[in-house]
């Protein structure tokens, strides 16, 4: 049996103090994002893509929203990708979804998914 109390601090007190350094780090890391995810979602000017067919339009939101609703950063940057092929002037909000699925900023996609919808008619 141990030496009690005494033995059980002097042998997990550095333990518990190397975890707490190499926590840091991440910890500042996670609490860095509450600042970013409070702030608004906005499209600039040069991401929304122009003239696109409303019905294209409500495909590719529906899929974006689908993707990213589950969290799928996989599928989105595949549909990024495909429907910028699609359609040339979804490029620069491709380029922007591909971005935040990136960053996992799924909320983030699910609004732009929303506005493309809103803009397109």
């Amino acid at each position: 049996m141990l030496g009690g109390k005494e033995t059980t601090a002097k042998i997990w007190d550095p333990k518990l103090s190397q975890l707490k350094q190499a926590l840091s780090p991440a910890v500042a890391g996670i609490q860095s994002w509450g600042a970013a995810i409070a702030q608004p979602v906005s499209v600039p000017p040069e991401d929304r893509p122009a003239a696109l067919p409303p019905e294209w339009a409500r495909q590719a939101t529906a899929r974006l929203r689908e993707a990213a609703e589950l969290g799928d950063v996989t599928g989105l940057v595949s549909a990024a990708g495909e429907l910028t092929a699609d359609c040339e002037a979804f490029a620069p909000f491709g380029s922007r979804v591909i971005e935040l699925a990136n960053d996992f900023e799924f909320d983030a996609i699910i609004e732009l998914a929303d506005k493309l919808a809103a803009d397109s008619g």
